[in-house]
């Protein structure tokens, strides 16, 4: 979800289960299996879809989670606190994903709302699945007001192509702005399939969000 300001907020509504797990971490990435942070906190999530956790990204790069029960803000010298870090303004985005999603079996969660105009919809044939594939994996990209130019109409939805690292394109689907406002940020969504294995339950899922290159929060159900 996009707001009037540029920021961006995502949540994972439809999932049956009403409990998370929240934890902050520091990644060395020149030794990744090296993980230091805090242990992971339960937290109760309360059912009602509309008061599910948030993670939010503000312009200034301020990231954290909002719900029930969870601490997160800032200090008065403007640090943040808790479930909560300094990423990126979103003036200088960074190169690679924003943030991911991750989900464990989808076809187990409830199923959703009637589609509106502004959904960004992938529809399962669209995806090439294999035998294994029960999940799929998400990646947003967070994009300056002038990467508009970019934007082209695909059928029923604009997408923007972006080159991936190995060198392949990328198609994006894209989030418009709120009242076809271009004079904020605007956000493209990669989805694919692939096997996960996140929980013993019948379903789940997993948001991170990161700090430059060093530090990020997760969330995982």
């Amino acid at each position: 979800m996009l707001s009037s300001d540029g920021s961006y907020y995502a949540t994972c509504p439809y999932h049956e289960s009403n409990r998370v797990r929240l934890w902050k971490q520091t990644i060395n990435y020149a030794n990744p299996m090296r993980r230091i942070g805090v242990e992971p906190m339960e937290l109760a999530v309360v059912e009602d879809d509309s008061h599910r956790l948030k993670l939010s990204h503000h312009p200034d790069g301020f990231v954290q989670f909002s719900g029930h029960g969870i601490l997160s803000g800032r200090k008065p010298d403007g640090s943040p606190k808790g479930i909560g870090l300094v990423s990126f303004p979103l003036s200088r985005p960074t190169a690679g994903p924003s943030f991911g999603l991750t989900v464990q079996n989808p076809a187990a969660f409830k199923l959703a709302d009637a589609e509106r105009s502004s959904d960004v919809v992938f529809k399962r044939d669209e995806l090439f699945m294999s035998q294994s594939d029960n999940g799929l994996i998400a990646e947003i990209y967070y994009f300056r007001p002038e990467w508009r130019r970019f934007v082209k109409a695909r059928h029923r939805y604009p997408v923007i192509l972006l080159r991936h690292p190995s060198g392949a394109l990328l198609e994006l689907r894209v989030c418009v702005p709120p009242m076809n406002d271009w004079s904020v940020g605007f956000i493209g969504i990669d989805l694919f399939p692939a096997p996960v294995k996140l929980t013993v339950a019948a379903s789940g899922f997993a948001r991170v969000a990161r700090q430059g290159t060093c530090e990020r929060i997760r969330m995982g159900a």
